[in-house]
């Protein structure tokens, strides 16, 4: 596996992951709540916009919310097809942690569908959540 260009100790823009492990094995998504540094709108759901300048890195990262869980997780992929100069790819072998720089000068949003993994066991889930960076 190849690791992102950008590394998160670079990164100014963080958005958070926090996973409800017990709503997931149900197959609800409502257990997904996203969280940035940057006051971003939907803060606290599954749908979060982050606002960032131009030349901006970015970091994911998906945490369970109970700090017991010993299970893993994974960001699966960060479908964002233009609009980075350094496309989202894992920054963490483990692929709990991803980076991007923006690319946009011309302002707008990026869509992505950042899809999340864990396997419990026999176990598994993938969900997409609608989060998105604005460029500033």
């Amino acid at each position: 596996m190849s690791l992102a260009n950008v590394n998160p100790t670079n990164c100014t823009a963080f958005i958070q992951i926090w996973v409800d492990v017990n709503a997931l094995t149900t197959g609800q998504i409502t257990g997904c709540y996203a969280v940035d540094n940057l006051h971003g709108k939907g803060e606290g759901s599954a749908s979060l916009n982050s606002v960032v300048p131009n030349k901006t890195n970015v970091c994911w990262q998906v945490l369970p919310i109970d700090p017991q869980y010993a299970g893993m997780f994974t960001i699966d992929q960060i479908s964002a097809p233009s609009g980075w100069q350094s496309p989202p790819a894992a920054a963490s072998l483990g692929q709990d942690v991803w980076t991007a720089t923006v690319a946009s000068s011309s302002g707008g949003s990026i869509a992505q569908g950042v899809t999340v993994n864990f396997n419990n066991g026999s176990v598994s889930w993938s969900g997409q959540l609608p989060i998105t960076v604005s460029i500033s």
